[in-house]
């Protein structure tokens, strides 16, 4: 039986119509499918554009914390408007960070062990804010590295490659180091492509790029992008989608920057330290940003000239420095994926991204609780109504919604289930 619940002249299905659905889908698959065969849902945002988005950012979200490199198999196969379905096996997803993650889904009825079906915007703010659970990392690698230099290694980047193999520029206004210096340097990989930045709170003598043109300065933080190889059988198009890591100067995995180093001027769920991946993706729609000018190079053709402890080493720094920078190509491929997967171009895909994360951290009016609930809003507030005539002590947060006062996400996750209790109560009377 699917349930349905009306808001104003909106029919939406609930989570509850998706379980139900989700049970039907399971049943026409092979029983040893079952322990891997997992459900998302859309229910939670009406249907049209905002939908969409959601659907869009989900998708986004789900395959590029996959190393499947068949795209198809690394996103979501829709099963009905509202339901989708995911594969662990065919993500390469461990089941049992799977578990541990939804092992904290605050939707989930508890008498039920592990919930068939989690919702989109739920499991996408999940595993873009690695602040929030390390999920990221876990199902992207299996475990939660913590150094850049398992990370890198994870993924077949050869962080000691030959120097003469790698490249970058000492960028002098950089738009996200707030000393404005920034050093980026590519590292060989087997496919797709990796790129890590070095910035400093303070320049310094110790800590300036263009003293130590050979990279042996101090810093304070690192920024990677790795660009996992994705292949479309839809429309045969090869690229990568990319995934993110934050480090500090000795290169231990954190999971947001702070402000006096680097600054996130997309402002990921209203914050402005950078948070990984979420606030990546919003500043990194359309691939790899193209760096300002070439500080080295700069004072090279205005006649300065290179000096270095050796013929070999003056070699290392002009392949590093002296070559011309093209992401064209890199990001072509980036984005006919992006296109492949969600329908959307880079920037409009992240775009949905950033409005689907912004929806779910909204303060939530009582119709949105309602909504969420599967009632309907006066059903919503007279269910609050019995609760305070039967004389028991409500949270002021519930109360409040009575009374025209928003509750957060938060606040609402925490009471999720005593509101559904009040409206299971007030429709079972």
């Amino acid at each position: 039986m699917v349930w349905i619940a009306a808001l104003l002249t909106a029919v939406i299905a609930t989570e509850r119509g998706d379980v139900q659905a989700a049970l039907a889908d399971r049943q026409t698959l092979p029983a040893a499918d079952h322990p891997f065969t997992y459900y998302v849902s859309y229910s939670s945002v009406l249907a049209g554009s905002d939908r969409a988005e959601l659907v869009a950012a989900s998708r986004l979200m789900i395959a590029s914390t996959s190393r499947q490199i068949v795209l198809e198999r690394s996103a979501p196969v829709p099963v009905t408007e509202t339901l989708a379905r995911i594969d662990l096996r065919d993500l390469r997803w461990d089941a049992e960070a799977w578990l541990r993650l939804v092992k904290r889904y605050p939707y989930a009825d508890p008498s039920i062990g592990p919930p068939l079906v989690v919702r989109a915007d739920w499991l996408t703010v999940q595993l873009a804010d690695a602040n929030e659970s390390p999920a990221y990392y876990e199902l992207l690698l299996g475990t939660a590295p913590k150094t850049r230099d398992e990370w890198l290694a994870a993924l077949n980047v050869d962080k000691d490659a030959d120097p003469l193999l790698r490249f970058g520029l000492i960028e002098e206004d950089s738009g996200v180091a707030r000393s404005k210096v920034r050093w980026l340097e590519s590292f060989p990989t087997l496919n797709g492509y990796a790129w890590g930045t070095r910035d400093s709170v303070e320049i310094t003598p110790e800590n300036d790029p263009l003293e130590h043109p050979d990279g042996q300065f101090k810093h304070d933080g690192e920024e990677w992008i790795v660009g996992v190889p994705k292949l479309s059988l839809t429309t045969r198009d090869r690229g990568v989608l990319q995934v993110y890591l934050l480090s500090n100067g000795q290169g231990q995995r954190v999971d947001k920057a702070p402000v006096d180093l680097v600054e996130d001027s997309s402002r990921f769920r209203s914050n402005a330290e950078i948070r990984n991946p979420g606030s990546c993706i919003q500043c990194h729609g359309e691939g790899l940003n193209e760096p300002s000018e070439n500080g080295l190079e700069d004072f090279v053709l205005k006649g300065a000239q290179l000096f270095a402890n050796g013929r070999d080493k003056l070699a290392e720094i002009e392949a590093f420095h002296l070559g011309r920078i093209s992401l064209d190509r890199d990001n072509e491929g980036f984005g006919r994926i992006v296109v492949a997967l969600t329908g959307m171009d880079g920037e409009q895909a992240a775009s949905a991204f950033r409005r689907s994360v912004e929806r779910f951290d909204d303060p939530l009016e009582l119709s949105d609780v309602a909504r969420e609930l599967g009632v309907a809003p006066e059903a919503a507030r007279n269910a609050i109504a019995n609760q305070t005539a039967k004389g028991r002590n409500l949270s002021a947060r519930v109360v409040g919604l009575a009374h025209g006062r928003t509750i957060t996400r938060e606040a609402f996750e925490e009471r999720y289930h005593e509101l559904r209790s009040y409206c299971d109560e007030w429709e079972a009377r």
